[in-house]
């Protein structure tokens, strides 16, 4: 976990000082775009090289998926909360399902683009979750990024009548399998996202 963390800070140094030179030198938006790309691929770089400095799968708290939707570039994760009870023991999400969701969205400076919940956990006398068809993915014309549909299918909410509150995982999404190149909302092009996802419950559809 300190490892971890050492590395990421570190990383995030490295940005924020890259990024004061990026537009301090660089006005030419195309070309800031194309820093941003760079910072971002830079980033999932860290991510996978601090997935190999802890030994790789099952040897430290970093976890990866290789998507079904794009086999070229991994999801990492961590598990979050597991001693405060956000461990998952109902059915894993399925591809054909409705899954309900506490989420946090971020950008790799760690700046906050979208949230249902405000605190580092879901407050849920005061939160209201959201619901997202696993399936139903951004590029088909609605719905969520791919991204998402990979990583909630490894995810498992509460059981009924536990104390579990449901797996709680910080996801770390690249840009083709998010947003893609183009601006969206607030988000920018090229942008890897950090997401803070609680499943809360499932929905099994016919």
């Amino acid at each position: 976990m300190k490892r971890l963390t050492y590395l990421c800070a570190m990383f995030v140094m490295t940005l924020f000082a890259a990024m004061a030179v990026s537009c301090d030198e660089n006005k030419d938006e195309g070309t800031y775009d194309a820093h941003w790309r760079s910072l971002n691929e830079a980033f999932l770089d860290s991510l996978g090289n601090a997935f190999k400095a802890q030994g790789g799968e099952g040897k430290g708290e970093l976890k990866r998926i290789v998507p079904m939707s794009d086999r070229t570039v991994p999801i990492y994760y961590t598990i979050v909360g597991a001693d405060k009870g956000y461990i998952g023991d109902g059915d894993e999400a399925l591809f054909s399902d409705t899954a309900i969701v506490y989420y946090k969205t971020m950008d790799i400076t760690g700046k906050v683009l979208d949230s249902n919940f405000s605190g580092e956990y879901p407050d849920t006398a005061f939160d209201i979750p959201s619901e997202f068809a696993v399936g139903g993915m951004l590029a088909s014309g609605s719905g969520i990024i791919y991204g998402w549909s990979e990583i909630l299918q490894y995810m498992r909410p509460p059981k009924g009548g536990t104390d579990s509150k449901g797996d709680f995982f910080r996801v770390y999404i690249p840009w083709s399998l998010a947003y893609g190149e183009d601006d969206y909302n607030d988000i920018k092009g090229y942008s890897l996202l950090v997401f803070d996802i609680n499943l809360v419950g499932v929905k099994h559809n016919e």
